[in-house]
């Protein structure tokens, strides 16, 4: 199941979203594990960062690190330097991640080459020309990590199933989640008042006649046009997240999430439209898609070549050029 990006300016919209996603996906699979996607040559505000992997820790909770996989992409490298750059920037944000979610948090490198006892060898791979290798790997890293049948469900899903409200769920704490206005003006609202018995006077007057008006058809047409509460309806999410097949659908799916998606940080300015939140600003694909151009890498590839950028597709330096370009040929 795909999630939108963790976007701080609509945080909360965002953790709805994946509440709509996961109550979409329930009926029909469960939920093993949580990858954790992160850019390694995107050096986020570490700030943001840490927030997100608290949010991950509150979603699921502190005994679900081994069900947790910090996957890195973008390990096209074309020097030396670049790639030992890298390699402590990953060092860094393991051991900043292991003390929010535990020792036992997995990880994976995608798009670097594997063993057969599944240990990352250090190189990396082209995504152009190592593409069957790289979905190799990554179906075997879903093995290995999630293979196990002894696996708990997440916190978030325990407390949905409980009937937990959102704002009484661990991640919608975290983020601020209100409850709805009703709720708490009900919560806080003091008992009503009663008032004091008075006697009436006596009336010692003779009794008039007293003409009791009958309901008219306007009056009972008057009250059947008050407004009544409105019907609540679902989220229609299923079509929008539900994807669950790992030869035909999964791993497709994966690689897509892995090179294109990350959670990332938005920011703007200036005239013209906003970049979608759900995106992200740093990657070529994302520019095409919110174009409407074929977004997929033998489309950006021949859509670069005509124009002249000869970068290895797929790689950092590629990925700049093409987005670059498209900035330019069709501002937004």
């Amino acid at each position: 199941m795909d999630t939108p990006g963790f976007d701080t300016d609509s945080e909360q919209d965002v953790f709805r979203k994946i509440i709509a996603g996961i109550n979409a996906v329930r009926p029909y699979a469960r939920i093993i594990g949580v990858l954790l996607v992160t850019r390694i040559n995107d050096s986020r505000a570490e700030k943001v960062d840490n927030k997100l992997v608290a949010f991950v820790n509150k979603l699921c909770g502190p005994a679900y690190a081994g069900q947790i996989t910090a996957v890195t992409n973008f390990w096209n490298v074309s020097e030396s330097v670049e790639k030992t750059r890298f390699e402590e920037r990953l060092q860094q944000c393991l051991q900043r991640w292991r003390v929010v979610l535990g020792d036992e948090l997995k990880q994976y490198q995608h798009g670097r080459r594997y063993n057969s006892f599944g240990d990352d060898t250090g190189e990396c791979l082209k995504w152009h020309g190592d593409r069957d290798d790289i979905k190799m790997y990554a179906k075997a890293m879903l093995d290995r990590h999630y293979g196990n049948t002894n696996l708990t469900d997440p916190v978030i899903v325990q407390e949905l199933s409980n009937g937990n409200p959102l704002w009484k769920t661990a991640a919608g704490e975290f983020l601020g989640i209100a409850p709805p206005p009703e709720s708490s003006s009900r919560a806080s609202a003091p008992p009503p008042v009663q008032a004091e018995a008075t006697v009436p006077p006596v009336d010692t007057s003779e009794p008039e006649e007293i003409e009791i008006p009958m309901p008219s058809a306007s009056t009972h047409q008057a009250n059947s046009n008050q407004p009544q509460p409105p019907t609540p309806t679902e989220p229609s999410a299923l079509a929008k997240f539900l994807a669950w097949t790992v030869d035909e659908v999964g791993i497709p799916i994966l690689n897509h999430l892995l090179n294109n998606v990350t959670f990332s940080v938005t920011s703007g300015g200036g005239t013209g439209q906003s970049f979608p939140s759900h995106l992200d600003p740093l990657s070529s694909r994302d520019h095409f898609v919110w174009r409407g151009l074929p977004a997929d890498l033998e489309s950006r590839t021949e859509w670069a070549q005509r124009r002249g950028i000869t970068s290895e597709p797929g790689s950092q330096a590629f990925g700049d050029a093409v987005r670059n370009a498209v900035e330019r040929e069709r501002p937004m």
